[in-house]
Order: structure tokens, then sequence, then C-alpha cells
């Protein structure tokens, strides 16, 4: 220690200083650094645990936003070589050409319901509908293609995402306004399907009810099923082509049924005590 005071004595004569200090001295100024050093905090009981699960759960967070960012970054990638591969694989010249493809088709799909129509001629529904969904899909695919190629131009115009999105949105409505009246009679066509299969769809139930009344006649004809009890019965059906009713109007029905029957029932008794009495009914 003398050896390395005396060095530094000799290397620094200006900077260092080497005084000795009694003991008395040197306790007094350890104990004084003692009092300086801070004290060490207390720690209440399940702090660690709970600050160790929230270390854990924001860990978590961190790697699902990760997950997240590598997902989003894998499908804009995807997207984009997608959308590259479709805006090539047709020209501006073949897309028109398709364009109107779809326009002429809708139009003879229109002529012929209204051709059918006014000749009063039942409409050829199948054809109608298959025609309706190839040049539906025709259309989807169009659609398609025009979005590729509009994000194919924006990303190459590198506007930034949130121009970008808004600049694709109005070229998308100003395509759809250039082909307004062809999807306005593609769903006039959709509209007429729909009708077509609802009235399809009423007859065939008038005439399924139609033949349960039918084979209920038969078979009561075969059992000998009294034709008072057989009136009965059919006022009480579903007529062929009446709608269910209302919970109201059921009520009403079932009580007018209810009357009938009554009534019916009445008019039996009556037939059969003058019958008794050896008396021709009133008819």
């Amino acid at each position: 220690m003398q050896l390395l005071i005396k060095d530094l004595e000799e290397r620094f004569p200006d900077q260092f200083t080497h005084q000795v200090i009694s003991r008395e001295d040197a306790r007094e100024i350890w104990a004084r650094g003692l009092e300086r050093e801070p004290s060490p905090q207390l720690e209440l009981p399940g702090v660690r645990e709970q600050a160790r699960e929230q270390n854990e759960r924001q860990r978590e967070a961190r790697q699902k936003a990760k997950e997240r960012q590598d997902r989003t970054r894998i499908a804009e990638r995807e997207q984009r070589a997608r959308d590259r591969e479709l805006a090539r694989s047709v020209g501006p010249r073949e897309l028109n050409e398709k364009r109107e493809q779809i326009r002429a088709d809708v139009a003879e799909q229109a002529r012929k319901i209204a051709e059918a129509r006014q000749k009063g001629q039942a409409l050829e529904i199948e054809k109608i509908r298959e025609s309706h969904a190839w040049i539906t899909k025709d259309l989807s695919d169009v659609r398609e293609i025009e979005r590729a190629q509009t994000r194919e131009m924006l990303r190459d115009a590198e506007l930034g995402r949130e121009p970008a999105q808004e600049m694709e949105r109005q070229l998308e409505r100003n395509c759809e306004v250039q082909r307004k009246d062809v999807t306005r009679e593609l769903g006039e066509i959709g509209s007429t399907i729909v009708r077509e299969d609802k009235q399809r769809y009423e007859r065939e139930t008038v005439e399924r009810q139609r033949e349960q009344v039918r084979e209920v006649r038969e078979r009561a004809a075969r059992e000998g099923v009294p034709r008072e009890v057989m009136h009965v019965l059919e006022v009480s059906r579903l007529q062929p082509g009446e709608q269910p009713r209302t919970r109201e109007h059921e009520r009403d029905h079932n009580e007018h049924r209810a009357r009938e029957a009554a009534r019916e029932r009445e008019r039996v008794a009556e037939r059969e005590r003058q019958r008794a009495l050896g008396r021709e009914p009133e008819r």
C-alpha cells in the first residue's frame, strides 16, 4: 500500500493527497456512510408472483402480436402474388370483350323472358337458372380481375395504405356505375327465378293437398264412413290453396268448426229420430 501511495504522489503531485486519520474518525466516517446507504425495501406477500405473472402475460401478448403481424405480412405477400398473376392473365382488350359478352348474355336472357310472357308461354325456368348462374360467375370473375389490376396499379404508384384503399373503392364504384344496367337486369332475372320457384312450390302444395283429399275420400268410401262425418272432416281440413291461419284466425276457425260439427250432430240425431218414428226426415 505504501508503495502504491508513493507511486501516486510521484505521478500526480498536484492531484493526489494522502491524509492520515485516527481510528475514531474512520469509525465515524464508516457510520455516516451506513446511514446514507438506502435501507432494503420490504416486499408484500405475493407481489413478486404477481409481477412474474404480469411479465408472462406481457410476453405472451407481445408474442401474439408478433404472430399476427407475421400472418398479416404473409397474407399480404400472398395477395400481392395472386393479384400480380390475375392482373397479368387478362389484357385490357380481352377484359373489355368479357364485359361486352356479359352484357349481351344478360340482354338475351331478358329478351327471352319478355317474349315468353308476351306470348303467354311458360318460362323454361331451369335453362334460365343455369344461364343466370354462369353469367353471375362470369361477372364475379371480371370484378376480381378489375380489383387485382387496380391494386397492382396503386402499388406501383406507392400512394400509401389509406389513400390506396380509398382510390380502390372509388375506382370500383366507377366500374359498377358503368354496368349498372347489366346488374339491374341480372337482378331482375334472379327475381323472376325466385317468383317462379315460389309459384311452382304453391302449385305443388295445392296438388298434394288435393291428392290427400282424394285419398281420404276414397278410404272413407271403402270403410263406409257416413257422409255426414266426411263433411265435418272436410270442413275442418285446410283446403287446397288455403294459407295457414294466424293464431287469432285459427281460434275463430276452431270455434266455427265446433259450431258446424255440433249442428251436424244435431241434424244426424234428428234424422235418426225421424227414421225411428217411421217418418221421412225433412230435407
